[in-house]
């Protein structure tokens, strides 16, 4: 069976409702058509009808309070004005490790995204992906297409290139959902079988609520008028599936209900204790107020739970939460609290993803340039001429050995990088080569292919260009003390021949300059290491990268 991490997408869209008749794409608006419906998930949120709704009535009143000029400037200011912004639309591609949103932006008025690109970003690059015309605008590493003067997708470069590339899929896990969207200010689905998860996600979830997690498809929907409305709708493989699903979520209900049980129990205690003078001291005065407000939001949070009721039919689990008008601005100001935490947690989480794929790169180079020593007797070197002057880079040897022969194989090895003969394959994209820390920055001039990964060149270093065919024999410091490359801050063409110096005579290299951040560095036996330059001192660094020095690496 397949597993998911179901448990967290519960708790995101622990909301939503029944789903309507399922709707032909031709019948859908326009922004959701550009939804595949195999898509791993979708966000429709229909602002212009939310911000009229009596929930954003607090946010009207307060901008109305600045006077209608101040309304005006907003307006004139900001480019596309916000009152131009009708529905945005959020999704996810299939068949992604790293699944990456595209969003869709629908507006109440024509737009240019040219003009909006040139105030912001000073301009934008075009370029043409399956016969569609796309802006890249600089110092960005997205792309937007313009559907027509009312409708704008937006993504990342490779993502939306993906996407443009491929026609919508009409049918899919979330046909149902997208046909129910139209209607609701706000409605979220997840195609959770398409969610890439690693396996034991679940080893932690007690055996009783794991029912839960089998759904196929949850979606949930939000009406935000009287009092808002949110509803969770999750179908399953058959209806004995969505009845055992529907007894564990009876059973997370009590496991909330105690919860809270003894949330109260504390909050009286704390309230309630008669050996508290009375009245209570001003540093006690908010511990007070809080737990009087506490008991009562408990309460009712428990009237919430107990008026949720939860549905089976056939294959679906349903159920309904409404929440009264004035909980709404307490739980808004909580989600925004929540929001910004769990952002938090994923940037945490999404740094460390990247500081392991940028490692997994470094080593499948290491590992390519060690397989080319094997089968060469020496490690990989620029391609020269006759002369000795260098036309492709180092990187181009390895190719074979990365599983990109087909690539290796277009190039003329007697001719520059850059040559009209080289030049379809020196602007391929490797993804060893590909730092994922900047995997959407802009497009090198030329549209070169790029790296962020360099070898350390120079006096007594791997790639020392005076000592050609290097031997493992000739780094007598040892394969695990000396550095073969290191990655840099600023990318450069893969296929251009030329590496990082480092002159016995000069500095070291910006990147390791002190107050700099951790950087990653390749060692000749294809072993990673992360180099914090405020730990390590100058002269360890500089042992490092000489490979018959015989220097001592004290404080590595």
């Amino acid at each position: 069976m397949r597993t998911t991490r179901r448990a967290a997408l519960l708790l995101v869209l622990l909301a939503g409702g029944g789903l309507s008749r399922p709707a032909a794409a031709a019948d859908l608006p326009a922004d959701l058509a550009l939804v595949p419906a195999d898509a791993v998930g979708f966000v429709h949120v229909r602002l212009a009808d939310a911000w009229k709704s009596d929930l954003f009535a607090p946010f009207r009143d307060t901008l109305a309070a600045g006077g209608p000029k101040a309304a005006a400037a907003l307006e004139e200011q900001i480019d596309p004005p916000p009152s131009a912004f009708d529905r945005v639309t959020l999704f996810f591609l299939p068949g992604r490790h790293d699944p990456e949103p595209i969003l869709a932006f629908a507006f109440s008025k024509a737009i240019d995204p040219a003009r909006i690109a040139a105030a912001y970003f000073g301009g934008a690059d075009e370029t043409t992906v399956a016969g569609k015309k796309v802006l890249v605008p600089k110092r960005t590493g997205v792309g937007v297409h313009a559907v027509s003067d009312r409708l704008v997708i937006v993504g990342p470069r490779g993502v939306l290139a993906d996407y443009l590339g491929r026609p919508v899929a009409a049918d899919g896990a979330l046909k149902a959902a997208l046909a129910a969207a139209p209607g609701k200010p706000l409605t979220a689905a997840i195609n959770v079988w398409a969610v890439p998860i690693p396996a034991g996600d679940l080893k932690d979830v007690p055996e009783d609520l794991l029912p839960l997690f089998k759904a196929r498809t949850l979606v949930a929907t939000a009406d935000f008028d009287r009092d808002p409305t949110v509803r969770l709708a999750a179908e399953y493989a058959d209806a004995a599936d969505a009845a055992a699903a529907g007894k564990a979520l009876a059973a997370a209900t009590k496991i909330g209900k105690a919860y809270l049980a003894k949330t109260r129990t504390e909050m009286a205690a704390s309230l309630f204790d008669p050996k508290r003078a009375t009245p209570r001291p001003p540093n006690e005065v908010p511990d007070v107020v809080a737990a009087a407000l506490g008991l009562g939001a408990v309460a009712r949070l428990e009237k919430l739970l107990d008026a949720a009721p939860i549905k089976a039919a056939g294959p679906s689990l349903t159920a309904a939460v409404t929440f009264p008008k004035e909980l709404t601005g307490p739980l808004m100001d909580h989600a925004a609290l929540a929001t910004a935490g769990l952002f938090e947690a994923a940037k945490a989480a999404r740094a460390s993803a990247l500081r392991m794929r940028n490692q997994l790169n470094l080593k499948l180079i290491g590992l390519a340039a060690l397989n080319f020593e094997g089968a060469n007797q020496c490690f990989p070197e620029d391609v020269r001429d006759k002369d000795g002057k260098p036309l492709l880079s180092w990187r181009v040897q390895i190719l074979p050995y990365l599983e990109q022969a087909n690539l290796a194989d277009q190039f003329k090895l007697d001719q520059p990088w850059d040559v009209e003969a080289n030049a379809k394959a020196a602007k391929a994209l490797v993804k060893p080569f590909m730092s994922p820390n900047a995997e959407d920055q802009p497009a090198l001039p030329g549209a070169w292919g790029w790296t962020h990964y360099v070898g350390i060149s120079g006096p007594g270093t791997v790639f020392d260009p005076a000592v050609p065919r290097m031997k493992i024999a000739a780094i007598t410091d040892g394969l695990s003390n000396t550095i073969m490359a290191v990655e840099t801050p600023d990318p450069v063409p893969w296929a251009k021949p030329g590496d990082l110096v480092i002159d016995p005579d000069k500095p070291l290299p910006k990147f390791m300059t002190p107050g700099s951040k951790p950087f990653n560095v390749l060692m000749c036996d294809g072993f990673v290491r992360s180099v914090d330059p405020n730990k390590v001192s100058e002269k360890t660094l500089r042992g490092a990268f000489t490979r018959a020095g015989g220097e001592v690496l004290g404080d590595w």
